[in-house]
């Protein structure tokens, strides 16, 4: 009598596996942390006593060529498998406790049930929707072509400084994004705490540590996005 062989765990695992789902989500958003790092830092240009800090930066992306589009590309895979990813698990979590508790306890620990973590479906989808907005207009919005030029050694190259000043001088658009950049940071915080623990990184020691670092990140990147607009916005 033969006995077959166990299946391997394959791609589709990622998408059918309860445990690996979570993992990929965490690993996936930590990822993405890092990235709004490294866009908020960028974006912060802006009051530099450069006044082409934002464009040179621009134009040194853009000299990467079709390696930046295979970043984009990937980053933009990224960001969907991670918005179906979460969509997925928050509908089997809601599946599997249809009924909506007046008090959220968990086993051996206090609760971390927040606003944050009961809104990380809408806020997603919010973020969503700002994220194409925001993209059509910055990344395939007007430019060189369009007027929105400056010369960078020599070269002709976007004028972002009249992009952003522009866009942000819309009283509709900056509450927009400052409404967003609060759920942004709300998502961050929670996801960072989510994250941790889907990654098994929680334990007794730490627990209190980490999740007062994913509120920390939440309020930094918060503070650190809606600076932006509000700096223009009011001069």
């Amino acid at each position: 009598m033969s006995v077959s062989a166990p299946p391997r765990p394959g791609a589709s695992s990622l998408f059918t596996s309860p445990v690996l789902r979570k993992v990929s989500t965490g690993l996936t958003g930590l990822f993405l942390i890092i990235y709004l790092t490294q866009h908020l830092l960028a974006n912060l240009r802006i009051f530099s006593s450069d006044p082409q800090a934002v464009s040179k930066y621009g134009h040194t992306l853009e000299g990467f060529g079709l390696l930046l589009r295979g970043i984009e590309i990937g980053l933009a895979v990224l960001i969907l498998y991670h918005v179906v990813m979460g969509i997925s698990i928050w509908f089997k979590t809601r599946k599997a406790r249809p009924v909506t508790y007046k008090r959220y306890q968990t086993k051996g620990a206090p609760s971390k049930q927040t606003l944050a973590s009961r809104t990380m479906l809408w806020g997603g989808l919010l973020m969503l929707v700002f994220l194409f907005i925001h993209v059509a207009y910055f990344r395939f919005g007007p430019g060189v072509a369009e007027g929105y030029a400056t010369m960078i050694h020599g070269e002709p190259a976007r004028h972002y400084e009249r992009l952003v000043t522009e866009r942000f001088e819309q009283l509709g658009y900056v509450v927009f994004y400052c409404i967003t950049m609060v759920v942004v940071g709300m998502h961050i915080s929670h996801g960072f705490w989510s994250a941790t623990q889907s990654l098994g990184l929680v334990n007794d020691r730490n627990r209190e540590v980490l999740y007062k670092v994913g509120i920390g990140l939440g309020i930094l990147f918060t503070l650190g996005f809606i600076a932006i607009p509000l700096g223009i916005y009011f001069g």
